[in-house]
């Protein structure tokens, strides 16, 4: 049985992404959700959060803010972002992504 020993990649008031070197996966909470990725998918889901322009993509209720709907690979599982946060998220999976890679390129074979 392995023993999980995650690196925290970032972490704040209200967030964490953080990394497992013993069973290759990936944590992410943020404010109300949780979730786990391999590196593989994880590296996937910062590139789709990338491309997407929440001015094109946003609706909102007249008189509501903008909010984003991000689908996941679950069809039954929606993510709901207002701008604010959509960015935020945006902004924590690029430098989270940049210190995977660092990992990956200074302990190539871990």
């Amino acid at each position: 049985m392995k023993k999980c020993k995650p690196k925290i990649l970032i972490e704040g008031e209200y967030f964490s992404i953080s990394n497992c070197g013993c069973c290759k996966r990936v944590g992410f909470y943020y404010k109300n959700f949780l979730l786990g990725f391999t590196d593989e998918h994880f590296h996937l889901f910062c590139k789709s959060i990338s491309r997407i322009d929440f001015e094109t993509c946003a609706s909102g209720v007249s008189g509501s803010s903008k909010q984003i709907v991000v689908n996941t690979c679950h069809q039954d599982i929606q993510l709901v972002f207002f701008q604010e946060e959509f960015y935020e998220l945006k902004e924590l999976t690029q430098q989270a992504k940049l210190v995977l890679d660092a990992y990956g390129v200074l302990n190539p074979h871990s």
